[in-house]
């Protein structure tokens, strides 16, 4: 369905089976006036406060304001905040607001990352073996009274279903999805900073910083039969080879680098460990002692990427890389060179259904709207 650029009421908000990317269908947003401008200002300003202990100014809202996503519906001020409220005792979330823009006369839409984990579940003994993150990326369409300036009505549409009715199977599905896995990174390791731009059904856009990596050639792209991440047959391990620079025995200080996840094994033969983020210089670490191991910063960037649990071997991999693959095309992402890179998260006596693992492929052009 494709969007009006004046919607007036809630009955002009977009089409309620259809993507966050199909609710947004417009040829250009709105220069907004200087009315539209400082209710955009504001909003940037109050949504760092959404799930807060200060809030959101509910001032700023109509008594009867209609809010709708998939699985929440409230027709009233005190039902909107009460909405937030809830998931800010229960979930903690952790919002990120991207951008703003003006899509109506007296429309205005955001696009939002928000991540979460259960609150009472960080202090129970389930957490270590359950410990999920619910991330739920998407649009924000928010209608403004002209006479009073005071938001009328907000809905969201979520990026992973198509379905945006209230309690749609759709809807349910995705977050029972996200409730249920078991696989976690191991807590209290370095890792790369990312945030997940856009989640999908099928994967998800990640935007790395970046980061530090001593690397060198793998002897085998995959790990052996024991998941140790080496190349077996007497080979030297590339995954032992990292590991004695990491613990000291490999470079020139004998100095111990903290442990850090994942390790990295590109499509191409070359295995990583992380080593630091980017307010670290390569020049600041200890030299490796021995050949074929390099210092690099990774430069970060835009990243599709599919996460699966269990074993993560070649044939696995390849499997996940063909998913990815062949979702791409469906959400408009074009690849930068189509090479996929494993992602294994978790030690070698970690059973197989707790075990992270990802895909990734570097993307190219990503845009946020």
């Amino acid at each position: 369905m494709r969007r009006r650029p004046d919607s007036r009421s809630l009955g002009a908000c977009r089409a309620s089976s259809s993507t966050a990317s199909e609710a947004l269908e417009v040829a250009q947003p709105l220069q907004p006036d200087a009315f539209m401008q400082e209710r955009m200002d504001f909003l940037r300003e109050d949504l760092k406060h959404l799930f807060d202990e200060q809030g959101i100014d509910k001032s700023a809202y109509e008594d009867r304001v209609k809010f709708r996503d998939p699985l929440t519906k409230y027709d009233t001020v005190w039902g909107y905040t009460f909405n937030i409220q809830f998931l800010r005792r229960i979930f903690g979330p952790d919002f990120i607001l991207h951008d703003l823009r003006q899509s109506g006369k007296y429309e205005i839409t955001s696009r939002w990352t928000m991540s979460m984990k259960l609150t009472f579940n960080q202090i129970s003994p389930l957490r270590k073996w359950w410990d999920p993150e619910l991330v739920f990326t998407g649009v924000s369409i928010m209608g403004l009274n002209p006479e009073t300036g005071k938001f009328k009505y907000h809905i969201d549409y979520w990026d992973a279903i198509k379905n945006q009715e209230y309690l749609s199977f759709e809807a349910v599905k995705h977050l029972f999805g996200q409730l249920t896995t078991l696989a976690q990174a191991p807590r209290g390791l370095e890792q790369p900073d990312y945030t997940i731009m856009r989640k999908f059904a099928d994967c998800e856009v990640r935007r790395y910083d970046p980061f530090l990596v001593a690397e060198t050639d793998a002897d085998a792209a995959t790990n052996d039969s024991k998941g140790s991440g080496g190349g077996g047959d007497g080979r030297k391990s590339a995954f032992r080879t990292l590991a004695r620079y990491i613990f000291g025995e490999g470079n020139d200080r004998r100095e111990k680098l903290g442990m850090s996840t994942p390790v990295f094994t590109s499509e191409t033969g070359r295995m990583q460990f992380v080593v630091g983020k980017a307010d670290k210089a390569v020049e600041s670490l200890p030299k490796p002692l021995e050949e074929g191991v390099d210092l690099v910063q990774k430069p970060g960037g835009y990243f599709a990427a599919v996460t699966f649990s269990g074993m993560a071997d070649e044939e696995r991999a390849q499997q996940e890389a063909a998913r990815l693959r062949a979702a791409l095309p469906k959400h408009n992402l074009k690849p930068r060179s189509g090479q996929y890179i494993v992602a294994r998260y978790n030690d070698p006596g970690t059973k197989p259904i707790f075990r992270r693992n990802d895909v990734l492929i570097e993307l190219e052009d990503f845009k946020l709207w």
